[in-house]
């Protein structure tokens, strides 16, 4: 019997997932630093020039790669269940370090991480959590992705079968939630940060609907024809680059006058946003083909390697944020501080997603050298 030969992995979408990670990464250091009391400048991303942040894009580009890796293997719901087994685990490994962080650190951090919760209702606080009810600050992702992995496994024969009926139900789910907050009433799921009115931030009836459609065009390999078509169609780099500095241009009027642009909120995925989420995955996939003679360098590399791992360099990236943070207060929250600290951060990430693919590497050198043995 022939051995089925493996594809090779596609570097552009490891580069715009390790850029989507390191984007994160910034934005939750300098969210919590400035939340205990940092007063300087924060090194600015994408997020502080439009209306979408660097989650859309990786919630996408998270379900699209569930739909390209599991749904066309013969065993993909036991695949998927093993993948939220992971994600689970995992959380529930983030929640016990971080809260050892929080509990050791002092109540600034556990205030601003929302760990006063827990720390002061232990039983409650971590059935909640263990129930993906309630959830720390930066902690929701990973149960947004477990709810929306679940999803595809109860749906997963409808979205091999019907992706299109697929996508209006997703679309008239996430209609329902914006009909909703127009009339005045919340569709979403209670628990979230235990703060303000306990629901969740991420809305999954919302978020939905870029990760069922990025699940829908993963299985269709959608992303890795489009940048093989904008390899052939430069003029796209500037229509890209139009449609952003419009955007831009949009969101400083916004900003700077009484205008108040509506359907932007980060909760229920607002139109506005998406659409904006839309825009920048579509300029950064123009810059990924720009970049393809640098493929090689050491830059790309290092992107592309941390792309490949981005669900244990998230997991790691936030007790290691938790912990800079706390480091940089204590270090009198000093501009230096937080340049240190933030570098330490993106280090840290690096090297985690270095050790994952050595760990990886070393684990497929043995079960090769294994197989090699038994034919002798």
């Amino acid at each position: 019997m022939l051995a089925q030969v493996k594809k090779p992995r596609d570097n552009r979408i490891d580069l715009l997932r390790g850029f989507a990670m390191i984007v994160i990464g910034i934005n939750h250091y300098g969210w919590l630093v400035q939340g205990l009391g940092f007063a300087g400048w924060t090194v600015p991303t994408f997020t502080h020039f439009g209306y979408s942040s660097a989650a859309e894009i990786f919630v996408f580009l998270s379900g699209y790669m569930v739909g390209q890796v599991y749904l066309d293997k013969p065993d993909f719901r036991y695949r998927l269940l093993s993948r939220v087994k992971d994600l689970y685990l995992i959380n529930l490994l983030m929640f016990i370090v971080c809260g050892l962080i929080a509990y050791l650190a002092n109540s600034a951090l556990s205030s601003e991480t929302s760990f006063n919760f827990f720390i002061e209702r232990p039983v409650f606080g971590t059935f909640s959590f263990v129930a993906l009810l309630y959830q720390p600050l930066y902690l929701d992702v990973l149960t947004l992705y477990i709810v929306l992995m679940l999803a595809c496994v109860v749906f997963a024969k409808q979205i091999v079968l019907w992706p299109k009926a697929t996508l209006l139900v997703s679309a008239a789910v996430y209609a329902a939630v914006q009909i909703g907050r127009i009339k005045g009433y919340s569709i979403n799921v209670p628990g979230g940060p235990p703060q303000d009115d306990w629901m969740w931030d991420f809305n999954p009836f919302a978020w939905q609907l870029i990760f069922m459609t990025a699940v829908v065009t993963g299985r269709q390999r959608l992303l890795t024809r489009s940048l093989e078509y904008l390899e052939s169609h430069r003029l796209h780099m500037i229509v890209s680059a139009v449609i952003m500095m419009l955007a831009l241009s949009v969101y400083y009027i916004d900003v700077h006058t009484a205008f108040n642009m509506p359907f932007v909120i980060k909760r229920d995925l607002g139109a506005i946003r998406i659409m904006h989420s839309l825009a920048s995955l579509y300029f950064f996939c123009c810059i990924v083909v720009l970049l393809k003679p640098l493929y090689q360098g050491l830059f790309c590399r290092v992107v592309a390697l941390i792309g490949q791992n981005t669900l244990h360099c998230y997991a790691a990236s936030i007790p290691a944020t938790y912990l800079l943070a706390e480091l940089c207060r204590r270090f009198g929250n000093s501009q230096l501080a937080y340049l240190i600290s933030l570098a330490a951060l993106l280090l840290f990430i690096y090297g985690v997603a270095y050790w994952r693919q050595r760990s990886r590497l070393n684990k497929r050198s043995n079960g090769l050298e294994k197989e090699r043995l038994a034919q002798v």
